[in-house]
């Protein structure tokens, strides 16, 4: 699996990518990028990492307010630290300190703080000690096209498809392109060849009983 994937299940909807945009009548610098749950409102860890911030800011001299309620996870990704925000969540279902894996749930997607429909502000920093944290770009990171569009996590089935496709890996069926991570890519569409190849698997694994 990725080190970073989005942080919903099924599709998601960004609607406000990375980097410059026209709010509420003029131009400012958008450090994350929104997304909205198209099937599922529960939003997941997007790495393995480990709480280090659970709250809500009511302090309206804090711009930190705007975040409503938040999660921050403190990630190891490529021999780097991020801090990888989840902002305006609805409800919190972690708590700083805990040690999460990715694909945890961390909370419900939301509309709290500086919001404007139910969302999520996603936002990835890296940090450095010295230094502190600068902002990136986290659609680099999820892998997906930073602009407006509906994405999904290229190597993780439909919720509905989720125990038949595990089923068929079990099974020899489905093998993914090797690698220490098989990629599967199952939302590609299959050749005439890939047809042949797993209907010759499916009969080798009736005739072995494995089926």
């Amino acid at each position: 699996m990725k080190p970073v994937i989005l942080p919903f299940h099924d599709r998601v909807r960004v609607t406000s990518p990375y980097g410059e945009r026209f709010l509420n009548g003029g131009y400012d610098w958008h450090n994350g990028i929104d997304l909205v749950g198209v099937d599922d409102i529960t939003v997941y860890s997007a790495s393995n990492g480990v709480v280090i911030a659970s709250t809500i800011v009511t302090d309206s001299m804090n711009r930190t307010w705007e975040w409503g309620n938040f999660v921050c996870v403190e990630s190891y990704i490529n021999g780097k630290v991020y801090h990888i925000y989840y902002c305006h969540l609805a409800k919190r279902l972690v708590s700083a300190g805990e040690t999460i894996e990715q694909g945890d749930a961390l909370g419900i997607m939301g509309n709290t703080g500086y919001s404007f429909g139910a969302h999520t502000h996603f936002e990835m920093r890296e940090y450095n000690r010295q230094t502190g944290e600068s902002v990136v770009d986290p659609s680099v990171f999820l892998q997906i096209n930073n602009k407006v569009g509906v994405y999904m996590n290229d190597n993780i089935p439909h919720s509905w498809a989720k125990d038949d496709v595990q089923y068929c890996i079990d099974k020899g069926i489905l093998q993914g392109d090797g690698g220490q991570v098989p990629n599967y890519r199952l939302f590609d569409n299959p050749t005439r060849e890939e047809v042949c190849v797993l209907l010759k698997r499916v009969i080798d694994n009736v005739k072995k009983g494995n089926i």
